[in-house]
């Protein structure tokens, strides 16, 4: 009988141990899924803020080559802030060389280099005293918390244009 009973007890404590253990790794698993979850959405926004940034730098590479043109014809583009939302453009001879002063615009050169993709979406171009740009920020519409920048980039979402250019 007492052989019985410390068998039973065995059996009953391998049970009990085994069924702690279940539990304990079911919350390892479940804690480390929670991780990678995290992590994975850690990874896509971080992309987004890359896809952002690259595209601010298209912009930004647009605005200049515009900048240059301009200068070539013997304008410049004014010095300010430019905020515009990009438009449809299929006329590419529209970013051609401005033919006199009034003809310089920055939001058509941009738009024709950005391309259908892009339009609907927005962006803020400082211009220098140069003519050239000394800062961009693209944004898909008003609210993204995806902003990117350039040449000073995103580094987390839900930068403003506050935080991401101030001037």
């Amino acid at each position: 009988m007492k052989l019985f009973k410390r068998v039973a007890l065995t059996i009953i404590s391998t049970v009990l141990a085994a069924s702690i253990l279940t539990a304990c790794s079911e919350g390892d698993v479940k804690e480390s899924s929670s991780k990678k979850e995290e992590s994975s959405s850690t990874v896509d926004v971080n992309q987004q803020l890359a896809d952002a940034n690259a595209v601010a730098k298209t912009v930004f590479t647009a605005s200049s080559v515009y900048g240059q043109k301009c200068l070539s014809a013997g304008y410049k583009v004014p010095e300010g802030v430019y905020e515009f939302t990009i438009v449809a453009s299929s006329d590419v001879s529209e970013m051609l060389v401005p033919t006199k002063p009034e003809d310089v615009d920055l939001q058509l050169a941009v738009s024709v280099s950005m391309g259908s993709d892009y339009v609907g979406t927005k962006c803020k171009v400082e211009v220098n005293s140069s003519g050239f740009p000394s800062g961009v920020i693209w944004y898909e519409s008003d609210g993204s918390t995806i902003i990117g920048g350039y040449p000073e980039e995103a580094t987390e979402p839900g930068w403003t244009l506050d935080k991401a250019y101030t001037h």
